[in-house]
């Protein structure tokens, strides 16, 4: 979908989901009206640096996110902490196929303002008006979410300790090298050349602080799983 800035005084809800199921992210755009009266999505994708670079965009940022929270390798805890910690804008609602509860503390400390169950409706129709209207979806003690200005403050303080952020080509290298490819086989796969590559995991190195490559594949493996 294209990047738009978020509607402003039509009574209008601007979304953005980030998920890596494709059906999903149709489903959740054809019924988008019915979850929420007046809500329509801007963008959708399935890429955790694209999530964040347009959250923090102010011409792509919307009035609420759905961030899945099991994206394959990558974490939609980690993602919502990568855009809370530097935003107060932009309500996030923590989204999952599995039970809430596998869930709901990960997604709470990574200022997510909620969670929900794809599979329940009317359950994630409530949630996403809640987070519209800027609250908080309760849940059962002691686990508790807080409002986006809330959980920004939190962990804008934990600003210094969180990773660069990496392209998304800086990712998808540091992702293939960890799988055992080699620079020349993986710029033949990509039908580059191999300094291209290089360079690809060479910027990833800096970002990262790491000395070596295996250095930064650990680092960038250690912050994904986190």
């Amino acid at each position: 979908m294209t990047e738009h800035e978020s509607d402003n005084g039509d009574g209008r809800i601007s979304l953005a989901a980030v998920d890596n199921d494709a059906m999903t992210l149709m489903a959740l755009q054809a019924i988008a009206p019915k979850l929420l009266p007046g809500g329509r999505f801007i963008w959708t994708t399935d890429s955790p640096n694209t999530a964040v670079r347009r959250a923090l965009n102010p011409t792509t940022r919307t009035d609420m996110l759905l961030m899945d929270m099991s994206l394959g390798r990558d974490s939609g805890a980690a993602v919502c902490r990568r855009i809370r910690s530097r935003t107060p804008h932009m309500p996030m609602l923590a989204v999952t196929s599995f039970p809430l509860h596998i869930y709901a503390k990960a997604a709470a400390d990574a200022g997510a303002q909620g969670i929900a169950s794809k599979s329940d409706m009317p359950a994630l129709a409530r949630a996403m008006r809640i987070v519209a209207d800027g609250g908080t979806v309760p849940y059962d003690d002691p686990i508790s979410f807080e409002t986006a200005e809330q959980a920004h403050r939190r962990l804008a303080t934990d600003l210094s300790q969180d990773l660069p952020l990496l392209t998304d080509k800086e990712v998808e290298t540091l992702e293939m090298m960890s799988r055992g490819y080699t620079f020349e086989r993986l710029a033949k796969e990509w039908g580059v050349g191999s300094s291209t590559i290089r360079t690809h995991a060479h910027r990833a190195e800096r970002k990262l602080g790491a000395v070596t490559l295996a250095q930064a594949i650990a680092i960038w493996m250690s912050e994904e799983r986190a």
